[in-house]
């Protein structure tokens, strides 16, 4: 894969009976830098940071899985989720899902957070301004949408890809099901219910947003 500024260039290498992340910093050059070994180097897990400085890969060294931050492994779990791989927008931050011990949960730059039955895939965002997080938990059949600065009220389920920042960071979007109604939750409270959801966006002020419903 490409950086963001397309100066540099990484991909995955066999090495030996193992694997190695390898990094061209001008793309055609003689060679590449390796990473140390892996026993495997989960598919699609390659990302590069907004910026193009930095490279995070998720791997497993013998039976423990873990998140690399340039080159460098953080703490070992028991699996970790795939595609849930993200720098913040200004690249100093990088969160994905872990599991240990049967129980799922965030962390955020090498800090595990609360502990839920499960993680909704690809479901975690940032705020524009990196200074908000939010992502889509499971607790026994229910889900909620949680933040660094509350959690939403439980729901039957979320819709995929809902969860939306406003453009200046202040507020957070989603859309939400309850028995047969859906919702449009701003802020975490819940607007008028629709019988269906078809998406939603924020104005470029920040102050109202737009959704499909019926």
């Amino acid at each position: 894969m490409f950086s963001p500024d397309s100066r540099r260039l990484a991909y995955v290498v066999p090495a030996g009976d193992k694997f190695a992340v390898a990094v061209e910093d001008r793309p055609g050059e003689a060679e590449a830098k390796l990473s140390a070994p892996w026993d495997a180097i989960f598919r699609g897990s390659l990302a590069f940071s907004p910026d193009s400085q930095r490279l995070a890969h998720m791997g497993r060294k013998g039976e423990r899985s873990f998140c690399a931050v340039d080159g460098l492994p953080l703490q070992e779990y028991d699996a970790l989720g795939d595609g849930m791989l993200l720098f913040s927008p200004d690249s100093k931050c990088v969160m994905y899902a872990a599991n240990r011990a049967g129980k799922w949960f965030m962390v955020l730059d090498g800090k595990p957070g609360h502990k839920y039955d499960g993680i909704g895939q690809e479901s975690q965002r940032f705020s524009p301004n990196s200074k908000r997080w939010a992502y889509v938990a499971t607790k026994g059949k229910q889900k909620l949408v949680v933040t660094n600065d509350g959690t939403g009220p439980a729901c039957d389920a979320t819709a995929k890809g809902s969860l939306t920042f406003s453009w200046d960071s202040s507020r957070l979007a989603y859309a939400a099901r309850l028995g047969n109604a859906w919702f449009v939750n701003l802020d975490h409270v819940p607007g008028h219910a629709l019988q269906g959801f078809l998406g939603l966006c924020f104005s470029p002020n920040s102050r109202r947003v737009l959704y499909g419903g019926r």
